[in-house]
């Protein structure tokens, strides 16, 4: 008979082909079927910046990770099980290698299972003479050591408490015990036969569908070499589609960009004569008003003079100039030049509506569109309004969000005195207590001590563990924020960016005049600050002041950041290499492309500007172009306040609402 070696189960099985350890979690892989544990998978994706690649035979499975991330992968239930077996053996292994009969202390031979305990030879003689055990199972050391405990000891009736099952009613196909076989199952009608002789019955059947199934293994195996190779089939054709798209793609970029240049190069070539004649004519009147003052200058200043000969030497010097200025016409009409205008080509414009081309499915029957370029961008999944375990509260007077990862973010939850976690699709994690949180952020820090969020509440900076142990505070009030409100990261996590109020006109370095912004009355003429260095840096701070009244803050790919101005309803964009003046986009109003007391920013991947304002969250290119809105009417935001955004496609925009009650909303969107 042959025998299992359960070491070469452990080490050709049950190791995971990543990281050599024993499985923890482990996950099949949906396109090879290779098993791995869970953590190995998120780190293989960590390094291979998002690509999820077979250690064993490197295919991608990236395509294939569900919308809700490595954990939902199918368990390995084969893995598991054989994890349970071996750890049974070995367990049992290790007893029976340490003790010895429980009677004699001599080297133990069987094993009852009724009473549970290892027996030498001699004492399984006696034990079965004994009246009250004569009918105990006794098996041997070896079966006892590979078959699980349930299925050695004999099993008990549902029914009948300390009754074992000795017999099986064919009639009702169901195991029975004598108490059974004459109350529940009593009558000629209920054949009753014993376990042994219905099990070697059973056990002809089972063997016959078990040789069935074994039949349909090499069926099930060309069935599946079938179904790769179609879906292998549609991966290359999916692939195709792409390159195709993409080609006609870039090629129509390359003829707007052509057309582009050959009509701005037009519009150069038609204005630069005229412009370059008008700043002549500009250069020429100036010199002669210049020499103009000049001589009147100097002629005021003589003409009260008692010395006649003044006048002489005026007409000596001057007399000629004079004459031929005022004999020159200086009543110019107003350059009139033929109107110059764009006629946009509106085949063109029409044909752009509709995409780069329709993705179609040939049918017998009908051709069958699939997408549309008018289709929604983002849709909203999931609404947040209370959150705890126990003791469940309103979500009230929420502030700032941030993503820890892809997978889960942090909320500040002002009005209740904390900060929440949860995961990007809305599972909830845990919450530590903290005064009034204004907004929050996550460094990348490679400390042992952790201590890699951030939090502001308007009058200090807290850095904590993502559980909420503080490592330390820090005043920012010093540091000219008056109010420090909103802090970020770059996209490296590496530098911290806070934003905060300040009254110190005198200092900013950016006025409304610069920046060519609508005047707006106020008693108050506030300046915003943003301070930025590396986040493990106090001193070598930088300041960036201008005239604003900015309360949160985002930065790009470029190093640009970017903020809003409440009062004005302007986006503002800065250099913060060289703290100066970008661009701006937006203005007051409630049209796409505008906004009533603009609040929260963020930034995606693509540098794309995602701005929160009353009663809408709308997303903008990085120019400041208007793209489109994310939220609907139907879900009746009040006022946006933060967002963020993550990383990993599809996008899923997160944002914090406060309504007009004070209570608040987390709303979870996700990209089409």
């Amino acid at each position: 008979m042959a025998t299992i070696n359960i070491s070469d189960i452990d080490e050709k099985f049950l190791q995971c082909p990543n990281c050599s350890k024993g499985f923890v979690k482990p996950k099949i892989l949906p396109r090879c079927n290779h098993t791995v544990c869970e953590e190995c998978l998120v780190d293989i994706i960590q390094k291979n910046r998002g690509k999820l690649r077979c250690p064993v035979c490197c295919l991608d499975n990236t395509s294939l990770i569900p919308d809700d991330g490595i954990s939902s992968l199918p368990d390995s239930k084969i893995v598991s099980s054989l994890q349970d077996f071996v750890g049974i053996h070995k367990s049992r292994v290790n007893t029976t290698l340490l003790e010895k009969c429980r009677l004699c202390e001599k080297e133990a031979k069987g094993y009852c299972v009724i009473c549970d305990q290892l027996i030498c030879p001699g004492c399984q003689e006696a034990h079965l003479k004994i009246t009250t055990t004569k009918d105990h199972k006794v098996v041997s050391v070896a079966e006892y050591q590979t078959t699980p405990t349930e299925l050695l000891r004999p099993a008990n009736c549902p029914h009948h408490n300390g009754k074992q099952i000795q017999m099986y009613c064919e009639s009702c196909e169901v195991p029975v015990c004598s108490e059974c076989s004459l109350i529940l199952h009593q009558g000629d009608h209920h054949k009753h036969v014993t376990l042994k002789t219905a099990a070697k019955k059973k056990k002809s059947k089972i063997f016959e569908t078990m040789a069935q199934v074994k039949e349909k293994i090499p069926e099930m195996k060309i069935a599946r070499v079938n179904f790769n190779m179609t879906k292998d089939k549609l991966l290359y054709d999916r692939t195709v589609l792409y390159k195709q798209i993409k080609t006609i793609a870039d090629n129509m970029k390359k003829d707007i960009e052509r057309a582009e240049c050959i009509l701005l190069q037009d519009v150069q070539n038609h204005f630069v004569d005229k412009i370059d004649g008008l700043e002549k004519d500009i250069a020429r009147m100036d010199t002669m008003m210049e020499y103009s003052k000049n001589i009147v200058s100097i002629g005021d200043n003589m003409k009260w003079s008692e010395i006649d000969t003044w006048v002489f030497f005026l007409e000596k010097q001057y007399g000629k100039q004079m004459q031929d200025i005022a004999n020159t016409e200086t009543r110019l009409p107003v350059p009139v030049f033929q109107s110059t205008e764009f006629h946009p080509n509106n085949d063109l414009a029409s044909k752009m509506k509709e995409g780069v081309g329709k993705l179609t499915i040939s049918d017998p029957q009908e051709t069958i569109q699939l997408s549309s370029i008018n289709r929604k961008q983002f849709k909203r999944i999931k609404t947040i309004e209370s959150s705890g375990t126990l003791n469940r509260k309103r979500v009230k007077q929420p502030r700032g969000v941030t993503l820890l990862d892809d997978d889960s973010f942090y909320v500040a939850d002002m009005g209740n005195d904390r900060v929440l976690k949860y995961t990007t699709h809305a599972k909830y994690q845990m919450e530590f207590q903290f005064v009034k949180p204004y907004d929050i952020t996550a460094v990348d820090t490679d400390s042992s001590l952790g201590g890699n969020i951030f939090v502001t509440d308007g009058k200090e900076l807290t850095r904590c563990s993502d559980t909420g142990v503080v490592y330390y505070k820090e005043d920012l009030v010093s540091e000219k924020l008056l109010q420090p409100l909103g802090i970020t990261t770059d996209i490296t996590k590496k530098y911290l960016y806070f934003v905060g109020i300040s009254k110190e006109e005198s200092e900013s370095h950016f006025t409304a005049t610069d920046l060519t912004w609508p005047d707006v009355k106020s008693n108050t003429k506030r300046n915003t600050n943003v301070l930025f260095s590396d986040f493990g840096s106090r001193k070598d701070r930088k300041q960036l002041i201008f005239e604003a009244e900015s309360k949160f803050v985002a930065v790009n790919s470029k190093n640009q950041i970017i903020t809003a101005d409440t009062r004005r309803g302007t986006v503002l964009i800065f250099d913060a290499k060289d703290r100066r003046f970008v661009s701006s986009f937006g203005s007051q109003g409630k049209n796409n492309g505008q906004f009533i007391n603009p609040m929260g920013v963020a930034v995606n991947s693509k540098d794309e500007i995602i701005v929160c304002s009353k009663g809408r969250i709308q997303m903008f290119s990085p120019d400041g172009s208007f793209l489109f809105r994310i939220d609907r009417d139907e879900d009746k935001l009040h006022q946006p306040v933060a967002v963020c955004v993550t990383k990993k496609l599809p996008q899923r925009i997160i944002a914090t609402v406060e309504d007009e009650d004070g209570n608040g909303r987390i709303v979870i969107y996700k990209e089409n």
